[in-house]
Parts: structure tokens; sequence; C-alpha cells
């Protein structure tokens, strides 16, 4: 490793933490630091922030995903193919009032209000082949 991030230890205390980066890491930490005209340093906080953020919220929509019904689940990822409140009754053999309650349920677990808001939330998994397979949870796409 060639550089740590942070204080010296002289200079830290217990707030300020020192993140080790491997050698590989560093010269690309440096190329982005320097097309955003920044040290390196800032750019890896921000970056550390944006990955801790996305992982947060990764893993705030699993759990919400779980709170989910089975029923729901299949609705979710319906909707979140694209299909209509009708097409989701259709495949589901149940009535579209029924798919309307679904689609309230999950928005209020999601804390979304559209499908639109669902489908971004949930933009990286594949509910395709979740469908397919029947899996405990959907796959995230690479």
């Amino acid at each position: 490793m060639r550089a740590r991030f942070g204080r010296t230890p002289q200079e830290q205390d217990a707030s300020t933490p020192v993140v080790p980066v491997d050698d590989d890491l560093l010269p690309l930490l440096e190329e982005l630091a320097e097309r955003q005209n920044t040290t390196i340093e800032t750019m890896a906080a921000e970056l550390l922030y944006e990955a801790t953020l996305e992982r947060r919220t990764s893993l705030d929509n699993l759990e919400q995903w779980q709170a989910l019904t089975p029923r729901e689940q299949e609705t979710a990822a319906l909707a979140c193919l694209g299909y209509t409140n009708q097409q989701i009754a259709d495949q589901m053999v149940i009535s579209p009032n029924t798919v309307k309650t679904h689609i309230r349920n999950i928005y209020a677990k999601f804390d979304v209000n559209s499908k639109t808001d669902l489908q971004q939330a949930l933009a990286g998994w594949d509910f395709q082949k979740w469908l397919e397979t029947g899996d405990q949870r959907p796959e995230t796409r690479d």
C-alpha cells in the first residue's frame, strides 16, 4: 500500500479514520483528482461517501423488498418490467383492484409515489430472471 488518507498519526484524532489504499487504486484516484481539479484526499473522501450512500440505499431496498408479501413482490417485479395494472392482473390472475392495493402497499413500503419511482429505486435488479427462476430475491445487474 502506497498511501493512506486522513491525517498523519501525529494529527489524528478518533474522529478521522485513516484509509489504506491499494497500489492499483492510487493511480486511478490521482487521475480522477486531477480531472476534478481537487486533491486525492478530497476525491477519495467523495468517492467513499458516494459508495457508502449507494450501499446503504441498496441494503434499505433489499430490506424493503423482504418486507413485501410474495404477491406484492410479484406485483412489484411486473411493475418494474413495465407491465400495466391490467397486464399485472391478467398475469397474476387477480382483479385490477387487487393490483391497485398491492401497488399502494408497495409504494408505502418503498416510500415512492409512482411506478417510475419504484423502477428507479430498483433499477439494477433483474426482475425478468427472478420471475423465471423464482429465486428468493432478484439479482442485481452488473
